[in-house]
Order: C-alpha cells, then sequence, then structure tokens
C-alpha cells in the first residue's frame, strides 16, 4: 500500500499516541491534532488522504471540523472517520455533518485498520487513482456504517 497521510484529531493523550502508533506500523504517515481548532490550523498547510476524529473535543468540537473541512472546497473530498465513545444521537450528526463513516469506542487495532484502508480504496475508486490501492485492501470484509440517506435507515455494509 502506498504511504498515505492521515491527521488523527483527539483530545485524550493516550487514545492519540495509540492511534499514531498503530498507524504508523501499517505504514501511514501520521500527524495529530488534540482539537479541531488545531486541526483547521494544520489543515491550512497539510492536506491528509483521510481525517480520524473524536467528536467531543475542547476549542472546536468533530463535528464542527467536520462542517469546515467539507465546506472548504481543496479539502472537501478527503473522507473523515469519526471514532467517539458517545451514543448513537450523535452518530446521524456526524454523518449529517459529512463524515464517511462513525466508528463507537473502544474498538479494535485490527478493525480500526482495515476501515481506514477500506474507505481509502473507496474514495480511489471513486476518483479513478484505484491503482494506489492494492487488491487485498479494495476486497477487505470491513463491516462498518455507510452514511444513509436522508429518509433511509443505516445499515451495516455486507
Amino acid at each position: 500500500m502506498a504511504k498515505f497521510s492521515v491527521l488523527v484529531v483527539e483530545d485524550n493523550f493516550d487514545t492519540q499516541s495509540f492511534l499514531r502508533v498503530l498507524l504508523e506500523s501499517e505504514g501511514f504517515h501520521v500527524i495529530t491534532a488534540d482539537h479541531g481548532a488545531k486541526a483547521v490550523d494544520l489543515l491550512e498547510e497539510f492536506v491528509p488522504h483521510l481525517i480520524v476524529t473524536d467528536l467531543m473535543m475542547p476549542r472546536l468540537s468533530g463535528g464542527a471540523l467536520i462542517r469546515h473541512v467539507k465546506k472548504t472546497p481543496r479539502l472537501c473530498e478527503i473522507p473523515i472517520i469519526v471514532l467517539s465513545a458517545y451514543s448513537k444521537s450523535y452518530e446521524a450528526d456526524a454523518y449529517a455533518a459529512g463524515a464517511a463513516v462513525v466508528l463507537q469506542k473502544p474498538i479494535s487495532g485490527e478493525q480500526l485498520i482495515e476501515t481506514i484502508k477500506q474507505t481509502l480504496a473507496d474514495c480511489l475508486l471513486t476518483s479513478g487513482e484505484s491503482d494506489s490501492v492494492s487488491e487485498a485492501d479494495r476486497s477487505s470484509s470491513t463491516r462498518r456504517r455507510k452514511r444513509p440517506t436522508p429518509g433511509q435507515e443505516e445499515q451495516p455494509e455486507k
């Protein structure tokens, strides 16, 4: 797999460190921010392939960060994975803001890596850059929720 960059936005230092080590061990280039406002500043200089963000953070929430990314033309195509310990009620808000995938903490490292690889593969296949993602990554059996269309209940991907 090509070296993809991931912006991790997480206010809990232990979780942020775990995510950095996990992603770097899988070959990802990782940049971290401990709140949404810092992430916005980083995005002025750096455009990652993917963002993994918590929802509830100081200074600027994950939801506000997602809305900022999706309304900024040079950033709007970046897929965003929400990784949060909050209840289902926040899930709909995250999807409405523009999240590609919402995962609830705690999550296994293996499941997160599979979800990241599948999300990148989906994004690259859509943009016509499929050669950058291996066949194994494209056929990952990750089960995750896709963003529901308005008026449709969300279903796990099969």
